[in-house]
């Protein structure tokens, strides 16, 4: 990446756009210390958090969380879903015991439109889509603040796509979320984000609010992003 700078403000979804092998991955999974820098600045809430040691930053992982692309291999095939929850409260010492942990994985499951039986059973026993709100429950067992979604939803159907876009726009209303939203789908980027960035070859082409950049795209990059996008 290449002098690649923007701001995320708190509460909003930040759209982060561009084809496969532009650099928004390892840019989201380099925010969240997935992946390291060899320069720049990370800064979050007044602190560089790209000068942190490990220990250091673990405060900071609770709060920034990741929900990658494939939920399948996301998850252990060998762990029940309820476990997969469980498991970060247990290592980051959230709640009293675990009772208590399993009491708020089942609230989770259910926050994200699951069932409390389904506590025991295994990733495989679950649609896509179904696992991906199970991936979206884990990340939410930490009470983040701030959640990374890279190509969430690209894997999935059409319409299971608009249920688990809808589930994420409910959960950031009743939580607070601020959402980076990285996608190669700028039809899905339109209908989620505030701001938009679109990247190429690790540079930005441009950066802006979305129906700015749709109607009046000013680089030839940008126009034929657009003009690939179907119905425009």
């Amino acid at each position: 990446m290449n002098d690649v700078s923007f701001d995320i403000f708190p509460g909003e979804t930040f759209g982060l756009a561009g084809e496969s092998g532009c650099g928004k991955t390892t840019l989201g999974r380099t925010i969240a210390r997935l992946t390291e820098a060899h320069a720049g600045e990370i800064w979050y809430k007044g602190v560089d958090l790209q000068k942190l040691s490990e220990e250091a930053f673990l405060p900071y992982r609770r709060e920034i969380q990741v929900v990658f692309q494939d939920p399948y291999s996301s998850l252990n095939p060998r762990m029940g879903i309820g476990e997969a929850i469980v498991e970060p409260m247990q290592v980051h010492k959230f709640h009293e015991n675990d009772r208590a942990r399993r009491e708020k994985a089942i609230e989770l499951l259910e926050t994200v439109g699951l069932q409390a039986d389904h506590f025991q059973r295994y990733p495989h026993e679950f649609s896509g889509g179904q696992r991906q709100r199970i991936c979206v429950a884990r990340a939410l067992a930490l009470q983040p603040r701030f959640l990374i979604c890279d190509e969430m939803v690209s894997a999935l159907d059409v319409s299971v796509q608009a249920t688990v876009l809808n589930l994420l726009m409910d959960l950031q209303e009743k939580f607070g979320l601020t959402y980076l939203f990285i996608s190669h789908d700028l039809s899905v980027i339109k209908q989620m984000c505030d701001r938009l960035l679109i990247m190429n070859q690790g540079q930005t082409e441009a950066l802006g609010y979305p129906e700015d950049i749709y109607k009046n795209p000013e680089r030839e990059y940008v126009k034929r992003l657009m003009e690939a996008i179907p119905g425009e």
